[in-house]
């Protein structure tokens, strides 16, 4: 952390988590932590079965890009592209509301990185 840094926030009252998360960031690491909660919001959606054959890359521009196995399961999917896309946001909204007092820390989220999705998008 620079002088500067410290000067900035010497009168401010910080979490520790957001610290955690802006050192990731700055050594680059976040992008694996990333990975792991949208993977664990993504089979928490989805299902234990479903999630074998698919995984979710990225939400971009309030879309979800999720890899899947073959066609078969692209087509399974998409047929059920609401249903997924629904509890996907109340997924994303539960664990942002309840971030502060759940048993599984490992699934607590950033609002900044995981925001409600519009469009599923299968490759």
């Amino acid at each position: 952390m620079k002088s500067s840094d410290f000067k900035k926030r010497a009168n401010k009252t910080i979490l520790i988590k957001d610290e955690i998360e802006e050192f990731l960031n700055e050594l680059g690491l976040d992008t694996g932590l990333y990975s792991l909660k949208l993977t664990a919001i993504w089979k928490e959606s989805v299902g234990e079965s479903i999630s074998k054959f698919s995984k979710p890359v990225v939400i971009k521009r309030g879309k979800l890009y999720v890899s899947v196995e073959n066609s078969v399961w692209r087509y399974e999917l998409s047929m059920k592209k609401q249903e997924i896309i629904t509890a996907f946001n109340e997924n994303i909204e539960k664990l942002s509301n309840e971030t502060s007092n759940m048993s599984n820390k490992k699934l607590s989220i950033n609002k900044k990185y995981f925001k409600p999705i519009r469009e599923i998008v299968f490759v």
